[in-house]
C-alpha cells in the first residue's frame, strides 16, 4: 500500500480534484443546485476521475521517468500500482452495479474503449496526449447529459489546456478550438451578453503568458454553460 499512498501525496491534491468532480456534476444537469443526490453524484465522479487518472499516469510511466516527483514511472511501482488500480476498479464497479446497471456497463466500456485507444494510438504523441483527457466527457455523458455539442465543447477546452501545456500549439492556434467550443455552446443556448464577455475573459487568458490561466478556460467555460 506504501507505493499507492505515496502515488496519492505526488499526484492527488483532492480539493482539486474534488472541486472539478463537482463542476462536472453541475455541468451535465446545467445547475450549480447542492444536493443530497448531487453530492453522492459529486463523490462518484471523484473517485472515477481519481482512478483513472492512475490509469493514466501508469499506462505513461515509461514516459514520464524524466518528470520529478512521478514514483510511478519506476517499473516495479508501475506493476504494483496497476493491480491497485484494477483491485479498486473492480470494487468500485460493483458498487456502482448495485446503484445503476447501465452506469456499471457504461464504466466497463470505457475501460475498454482506454485499453484498445492506449494500445494502438499510444505511439503517436498528439493522440496519447488527448487519451488521459477521455474521463472528462465521459463522466458527464455517464451522469446522462444529451447534450453532445456542450460536451464537444469541453472536451476541446481540455484539449486546449493540454496542447498548450505540453507546448504542442501556440497562442494563435489555440484561439480557433476556443472559439470553436463557445460557438458549440451558442449553438445550444444562444448568445447573451455575458457568454460574450465570458468568451473575451476567457481569450484574455488563454493569451497570457501565466499557466495557471490556463485553467480559468475551463471554469469560465463550466460556468457559461451551467450558469446562463
Amino acid at each position: 500500500m506504501t507505493d499507492l499512498f505515496t502515488y496519492m501525496k505526488e499526484r492527488i491534491v483532492l480539493l482539486n480534484w474534488a472541486a472539478l468532480a463537482y463542476a462536472l456534476v453541475c455541468f451535465a444537469h446545467g445547475s450549480f443546485a447542492l444536493n443530497g443526490h448531487r453530492l453522492a453524484e459529486s463523490v462518484g465522479v471523484l473517485a472515477f476521475l481519481i482512478l483513472f487518472r492512475l490509469y493514466d499516469d501508469v499506462a505513461n510511466s515509461k514516459i514520464d521517468q524524466h518528470k520529478p516527483n512521478r514514483s510511478y514511472a519506476f517499473s516495479t511501482t508501475a506493476v504494483n500500482l496497476k493491480r491497485y488500480f484494477y483491485a479498486l476498479y473492480i470494487g468500485f464497479t460493483l458498487l456502482i452495479s448495485f446503484q445503476d446497471g447501465l452506469q456499471a456497463i457504461l464504466l466497463i466500456s470505457f475501460l475498454f474503449l482506454s485499453e484498445i485507444s492506449y494500445y494502438f494510438l499510444f505511439p503517436f504523441r498528439k493522440i496519447r496526449l488527448l487519451l488521459p483527457l477521455l474521463k472528462y466527457p465521459f463522466a458527464v455523458l455517464a451522469l446522462g447529459s444529451h447534450d453532445a455539442y456542450a460536451i464537444l465543447g469541453l472536451f476541446l477546452i481540455f484539449m486546449l489546456i493540454e496542447y498548450r501545456d505540453e507546448d504542442i500549439i501556440s497562442k494563435i492556434t489555440a484561439l480557433p478550438i476556443l472559439i470553436t467550443a463557445y460557438a458549440l455552446c451558442y449553438f445550444i443556448d444562444g448568445v447573451s451578453q455575458v457568454s460574450i464577455i465570458f468568451l473575451i475573459l476567457s481569450i484574455a487568458a488563454l493569451l497570457t503568458t501565466q499557466k495557471q490561466t490556463r485553467y480559468l478556460l475551463l471554469f469560465l467555460y463550466i460556468l457559461t454553460n451551467t450558469a446562463f
